[in-house]
């Protein structure tokens, strides 16, 4: 199995997008922490199913369903790849437009909203498995595009301070 093309150190993530929800469901932050951690370039927020209230920073690049090929062609100009968890149908010429471009395409699968007979993973160079699970089960489908990286990295920074009151209780994660 060749993964040399999409390899990397964090470093080498300066010139890649990712593309996702830029809100507080489990994909935005997800997003936002890769996002961060990896030292990206371009965040592609897609609007959110669950938040209608959200007002994006001006160095987010919104993508819009109605985007034009044209106008998507433009939001990827510059990169080497995109990153995205999940979904290959975050705008529906996007990894066919990426490819098309010469960018590399990788997703993260999480299994809440995989699609695997989904005609657009024929454009994904990459299948980043956070479970050797995941990568069998991937595998199992016919997909050998896979390399497993155990878990993605947290933004431990984003996290927000809490103070716990009350009695100590057992918690097992």
């Amino acid at each position: 199995m060749n993964h040399s093309a999409c390899e990397a150190s964090p470093a080498s993530f300066s010139r890649w997008g990712i593309v996702s929800f830029y809100d507080d469901t489990g994909l935005g932050r997800q997003a936002k922490d890769l996002f961060q951690v990896l030292g990206m370039e371009r965040f592609l927020a897609v609007p959110s199913e669950k938040f209608t209230d959200i007002s994006l920073p001006n160095w987010i690049t919104p993508l819009r369903e109605e985007t034009s090929r044209q106008e998507l062609e433009s939001l990827l100009e510059g990169l080497d790849g995109i990153l995205f968890p999940e979904r290959s149908y975050w705008h529906p010429k996007l990894l066919e437009t990426a490819k098309q471009k010469n960018l590399k395409t990788v997703c993260i699968p999480n299994w809440e909203w995989f699609r695997a007979d989904d005609s657009f993973w024929k454009w994904c160079d990459l299948f980043l498995c956070t479970s050797a699970f995941t990568e069998r089960i991937l595998n199992q489908l016919g997909y050998k595009n896979t390399a497993q990286v155990g878990t993605h990295p947290i933004h431990l920074g984003a996290l927000q301070q809490r103070t716990i009151q009350g009695p100590a209780k057992t918690f097992i994660h």
